[in-house]
């Protein structure tokens, strides 16, 4: 449930947080609560509906930094310059 997601990740992806998150709810839970990536030691909180929580404090935070790292996932490849699809060469 931790794993960040993009408007670019296909909505299966989502199809197994929504199993768990349902069945929870199906049987009692008001909630779940999950590890953040972006912050060391800070913890999520889904609720299944917003009268199951109480305001206790309030506060408007800014973010003045979000670190994210990089590795490879899969083989690298490269594109010759003109195998580029629909690209104009000068000399057209």
């Amino acid at each position: 449930m931790s794993k960040p997601v993009t408007p670019e990740d296909s909505s299966l992806s989502y199809v197994p947080t929504q199993i768990i998150a349902e069945f929870l709810r199906h049987h009692g839970a008001d909630g779940i609560a999950y590890r953040s990536l972006l912050v060391e030691g800070g913890v999520n909180i889904a609720t299944f509906d917003i009268k199951d929580a109480d305001l206790a404090a309030c506060g408007l935070m800014e973010a003045t930094a979000i670190q994210f790292t990089f590795e490879q996932c899969d083989n690298a490849y490269f594109i010759k310059p003109n195998d580029a699809p629909l690209r104009q060469r000068a000399s057209d």
